[in-house]
């Protein structure tokens, strides 16, 4: 993209702020992609040379949680890799961070600026064809079977975290075992991913694609639905106050 001239946020135009933006998210689009395939081809590996199937899911699903907990956006982290991706494309425009937030002040109500925010980092669909073999039955039996092993690993878990339980524990060992048991979701549901799409023959970027094909299906909103509360569910089970 070509350098401009240093302006204010006043002047950044609503065209130039979504395109800033789509900047952003497509460039952390291919690093997330990029980072998962590094992760699976290694796992990938592992499971090749006679790693049991349960052991290189949780490998992947440790990986991949902390490796994506990195492009969460949070007040308190200004050194994730997605605010490193925002601050190198705005680098580029020869703009600054506050003339980039100044300008969203001014179209911060805007429905297009708002879209194309909620919609940044998701996949898009014309990246790539859905293979004509994942129809809308098969992809609600993913999801069941995503479901089914993101639930075992949640039991397993909070299983494991629940043993590191003692009465002596300090207040930084409490904390942990806390801030451990609160992970387990999202562990849980890429483990489950790396599982169920292995056994299912799915790559990982037809599954984004696939949720975003179905996303206005009645039946596939009904199976995520599903999904999400018996991972809520399970996980419930186990949240009980540390003593």
């Amino acid at each position: 993209m070509p350098v401009r001239m240093l302006c204010s946020g006043a002047d950044i135009s609503k065209t130039m702020l979504i395109d800033i933006y789509n900047e952003i998210g497509n460039e952390a689009r291919q690093v997330m992609l990029q980072s998962e395939e590094g992760i699976r081809n290694e796992v990938d590996s592992k499971l090749a040379q006679g790693m049991a199937m349960e052991l290189a899911a949780s490998m992947y699903g440790h990986q991949m949680a902390t490796y994506m907990a990195e492009f969460l956006p949070l007040p308190e982290r200004t050194d994730s890799v997605v605010q490193r991706i925002r601050n190198a494309v705005i680098s580029q425009q020869n703009l600054t961070e506050a003339q980039v937030d100044e300008a969203y002040k001014v179209f911060e109500k805007d429905h297009e600026v708002q879209l194309v925010l909620t919609t940044m980092y998701q996949h898009k669909l014309d990246e790539q064809t859905l293979p004509e073999s994942l129809i809308l039955d098969k992809y609600i039996e993913l999801t069941a079977e995503l479901g089914r092993i993101a639930v075992n690993s949640v039991d397993q878990l909070n299983t494991n975290i629940t043993s590191k339980v003692t009465n002596y524990m300090t207040d930084n060992q409490r904390a942990e075992l806390d801030n451990a048991r609160q992970a387990v979701p999202t562990i849980a549901v890429f483990t489950a991913q790396y599982q169920a799409l292995n056994e299912g023959g799915v790559t990982y970027k037809d599954k984004l694609l696939a949720d975003l094909m179905f996303a206005v299906w009645p039946r596939a909103q009904q199976a995520n639905a599903q999904l999400q509360q018996r991972i809520q569910d399970a996980q419930m089970k186990h949240v009980t106050v540390t003593p």
